[in-house]
C-alpha cells in the first residue's frame, strides 16, 4: 500500500471515530462541541500527516505546501466558528457560508497556484 493510501486510509478512520465520538459524547463538552471537533479533526489529520511522513522507509513526500493550507483552512474554520461563538450567532446558515467561503478560498488559491506552477514548468 502506497504512503499516501495509508494517510488517506488513516485519516479516514480518525475521522469517522471523532464523529462517533462527537455524536455520543458531544452534549458533554457544552456549547464549544463544534470548536473542539474542528480542532481536533486538524490536529488528528496533521498528526498522521506527520507520523506517517516519519515512520515512512521509501523517502516519499508530499506537497507539504498543500498540506500545510489545508491545516491552516481546518484551522480558520476552526477560529471562524470560535468568534461566531462569542457574537453568539446560532444560524446554522451562517456558519454554512462561513465554512464554504472559506473552503471556497482554499480551492481558489490552490488552482492558482497550480496553474502558475505549470505554466513556470512549460516554459
Amino acid at each position: 500500500m502506497k504512503l499516501n493510501e495509508k494517510e488517506n486510509l488513516f485519516q479516514a478512520v480518525f475521522v469517522v471515530a471523532i464523529v462517533l465520538l462527537k455524536r455520543f459524547y458531544g452534549s458533554a463538552l457544552g456549547e464549544y462541541e463544534n470548536i473542539i471537533f474542528v480542532f481536533t479533526a486538524a490536529i488528528g489529520l496533521f498528526a498522521i500527516n506527520w507520523l506517517l511522513k516519519r515512520l515512512d522507509k521509501s523517502g516519499a513526500t508530499f506537497d507539504t505546501w498543500e498540506d500545510k493550507w489545508d491545516l491552516a483552512t481546518i484551522l480558520a474554520y476552526g477560529f471562524s466558528l470560535l468568534l461566531l461563538k462569542w457574537l453568539q450567532v446560532t444560524n446554522i446558515w451562517v456558519l454554512v457560508v462561513v465554512g464554504v467561503l472559506i473552503i471556497g478560498i482554499n480551492v481558489v488559491i490552490k488552482l492558482k497556484r497550480r496553474e502558475i506552477k505549470k505554466n513556470m514548468d512549460i516554459r
